[in-house]
């Protein structure tokens, strides 16, 4: 057993999927809301089944408990994710989106001129 890592499992926990370096480059948080990292790249990590619950769970989401959850879920270093500023929330979402699901998201348009077809959106 490895002494510095007691857990033998610890190697297939929850990873983070991205790094992610924010619009407002923390300028607008102190250690209250946001760890911020040396290299100021935040990791963001996967949605887990749970998050995947509360992002279906309507009152939650009337009221933003959902949101907010999934961000303290996914992005640890924000430490109060009810703070975070609207700058970076569309950032931190897509990442969020993108570490859960890929880079790729499909999705179908109706265009007046055509009948709607498949498309694929890639986000990068």
């Amino acid at each position: 057993m490895d002494h510095n890592n007691p857990n033998p499992l610890a190697k297939h926990f929850r990873q983070p999927a991205i790094y992610v370096t924010l619009p407002s480059n923390g300028m607008y948080y102190d250690e209250n809301i946001l760890v911020m990292p040396e290299n100021k790249e935040i990791p963001i990590y996967p949605m887990t089944a749970l998050d995947e619950i509360a992002y279906r769970t309507a009152d939650a989401l009337f009221n933003g408990a959902a949101i907010a959850n999934v961000i303290k879920s996914c992005i640890p270093a924000f430490v109060d994710p009810w703070k975070v500023s609207t700058l970076d929330l569309d950032t931190l979402l897509i990442a969020i989106r993108i570490a859960s699901y890929g880079h790729e998201m499909e999705f179908t348009s109706k265009c007046p001129s055509s009948a709607a077809k498949p498309m694929s959106l890639v986000l990068i």
